[in-house]
């Protein structure tokens, strides 16, 4: 603006300088013919003129071009973001005062125009930021979303579960591989048909529609059942049914189906081996002590109960081993449960002991049970060894307050039983055990009978009693009872035998002494066999005895028995000479032998020569 009225100022002065010169140039050319008044009047009116001219700069320059200057020097101070709030001040009496009212006006206006867009600019940029940060949040979501895509396709591909995708109408949309190898399905087979006609069967399909009832009422499944290959055959599966939610609807879902066949079968195993006997697969002590009480207490009680067991067992076991004996174990179990209904509770008590529950309502005393079952078991034999079982029984009666009560009576009625028994069984299987080991080994059936006479006739020369005289002869027959539990290969063998097979053989008067001893009138006897091996300088076996600690009858049967050894043929070497035999019992006397029973013997040899 400045430049501008300068220039103006600068036209103007030229222009009026202009026409002073045209008029002066006029005047001069003129004055020569123009008269004097003419000439002044010409001079005034351009002096005039001229003045006239100044004054208009003048008013023009006071009223107009400074105004506008200082107009100009304020619209130049205008900045609406460090002083928003500026307007042009000039005196209200200037001409430019509408004017100025006009830019303050527009000033205002603009104003209040740049504020509205530096706030519509902070909403944008707050909302630009906004955006930004949502599109953050979608891209950061949208990698999410396709990583568990991914992982889900992953786990859903690879999954060792069996697991299938259905649709809201529970139709097949999609299965893994491990469903197609449990099940046996194709997918190709499944796809859009019904999920439960595959996994069960007709009779069973109810109870599976009931679950994915569940499952489209929104509710998480976890369960375990059967489910069917596509062959018919049945499986133990865990099943977890998952709703498929989208926006809050369901649409769908997923069947998993994990295989626990093994799990459930060791289950049942440990549940079984919980309550049932190890050996002979009938109830064990803790299920049937729990079962009579519980029975006990009802308000309908059982009929009664049942106790046996098996006479000689121990002895059994001692001569044939124990798993002769759990043979017999489980023989006798099998006998027993053939015996009686399927109500009954049969269970093993102890190591030889059975227990029978009698049920109420099938017909039949107690008496009449216990009968059957002491029928069912008579006859049972090992080789010549006869197996027998004692047996008892007690009433159930409303004035019997304990079932310890009940158990003790007949157990107190089985040992009545026993006492009458067993003794006579138990002499009967010791001469069956001899007779069994005989068979086995006859070169051992006519050992034991010579050094039975043997020992008879040396006991003669000894001046022994009647009824050692009788003992001898016995111990001739049951000094080596103890090898029926001696493996046949061993006495047999043709060889010399190892340190090992030694020290089994010389296990046997242990083991005879074990079976003698159990019953009580060969208890003595038991244990002149358990010493037939001990040395008179006690290097013998198996307790190491020395001198007069060995029974007497003792060192007479181990001088008979060395003697018929030597002179008898062995598996392993031929019988030595009749004397070659007395003259090792001369050089084993006082070691091996009593000194005085040797003289004895070798003083009479004639007479043992001749048996």
């Amino acid at each position: 603006m400045k430049k501008i009225l300068k220039h103006m100022n600068q036209v103007v002065t030229t222009l009026i300088i202009f026409f002073v010169a045209i008029i002066v140039i006029q005047f001069i050319d003129t004055a020569k013919v123009l008269e004097k008044d003419t000439l002044i009047k010409i001079v005034l009116l351009a002096v005039t003129f001229i003045g006239s001219f100044l004054l208009i700069l003048f008013f023009q320059d006071k009223y107009i071009n400074q105004p506008l200057i200082e107009i100009e020097d304020q619209v130049e101070r205008i900045d609406f973001d460090k002083n928003p709030d500026f307007y042009i001040v000039i005196d209200k009496k200037s001409i430019l005062n509408a004017l100025v009212l006009k830019l303050n006006s527009i000033l205002s206006k603009t104003n209040a125009m740049i504020r509205e867009i530096y706030e519509d600019k902070e909403e944008l940029q707050a909302l630009n930021e906004e955006l930004e940060a949502s599109l953050g949040q979608l891209v950061a979501m949208e990698q999410e979303v396709t990583k568990q895509k991914v992982n889900f396709e992953a786990l859903f591909r690879n999954s060792q579960n069996a697991i299938a995708m259905f649709d809201h109408v529970h139709n097949v949309m999609d299965c893994n591989k491990s469903f197609e190898m449990i099940f046996g399905y194709q997918l190709s087979e499944m796809l859009g048909k019904n999920l439960d006609s595959f996994v069960s069967v007709p009779e069973h399909i109810e109870d599976v529609e009931v679950l994915t009832k569940q499952i489209f009422d929104g509710k998480h499944i976890t369960t375990e059942g059967v489910r069917y290959t596509k062959y018919g055959l049945p499986l133990e599966v865990s099943i977890q049914g998952v709703p498929m939610l989208i926006d809050g609807h369901i649409v769908g879902g997923y069947a998993i189906y994990s295989d626990i066949s093994e799990r459930k079968i060791k289950e049942r195993h440990l549940a079984h081996i919980s309550t049932h006997d190890y050996l002979t697969d009938l109830y064990n002590r803790t299920y049937f002590d729990n079962q009579l009480s519980k029975r006990y207490r009802d308000t309908k009680k059982p009929q009664g109960f049942i106790m046996m067991d098996i006479n000689g067992l121990k002895l059994i076991n001692d001569a044939f081993g124990h798993v002769v004996g759990d043979m017999v174990l489980v023989e006798t179990a099998n006998r027993i449960k053939e015996a009686v209904s399927s109500e009954e509770i049969v269970a093993r008590l102890g190591s030889d002991e059975f227990g029978i529950l009698v049920i109420d309502g099938n017909g039949s005393t107690v008496e009449e049970i216990a009968e059957k079952v002491k029928k069912q078991c008579s006859n049972m034999r090992l080789g010549e060894v006869e197996i027998s079982i004692s047996i008892g029984w007690s009433d159930f009666k409303q004035n019997e307050t304990s079932e310890r009560f009940i158990m003790r009576t007949a157990e107190d009625n089985m040992n009545r039983f026993k006492l009458m028994e067993t003794p006579s069984v138990r002499g009967k299987a010791v001469y069956a055990i001899v007779n069994t080991l005989h068979e086995k080994n006859k070169r051992e059936e006519e050992h034991s009978r010579r050094v039975g006479i043997l020992s008879h006739q040396l006991g003669l020369c000894l001046g022994v009693s009647s009824r050692e005289l009788n003992a001898l002869k016995s111990m001739g027959l049951l000094h080596d009872i103890g090898k029926i539990a001696i493996e046949e290969r061993i006495l047999n063998k043709s060889e010399r035998l190892t340190a090992e097979e030694y020290v089994e053989i010389k296990k046997h008067p242990e083991i005879g002494y074990r079976i003698l001893s159990s019953v009580n009138e060969l208890s003595e006897m038991a244990e002149y066999v358990l010493c037939h091996h001990e040395a008179w300088d006690g290097s013998g076996y198996p307790r190491g005895l020395k001198g007069e600690e060995i029974p007497y009858l003792s060192r007479i049967i181990s001088i008979t028995d060395a003697y018929d050894a030597m002179t008898s043929d062995r598996a392993y070497r031929k019988a030595m000479t009749k004397e070659a035999a007395q003259a090792e019992l001369s050089r084993c006397s006082g070691s091996q032998f009593d000194p005085e029973i040797v003289s004895v013997f070798l003083n009479h040899i004639d007479r043992f020569n001749e048996i």
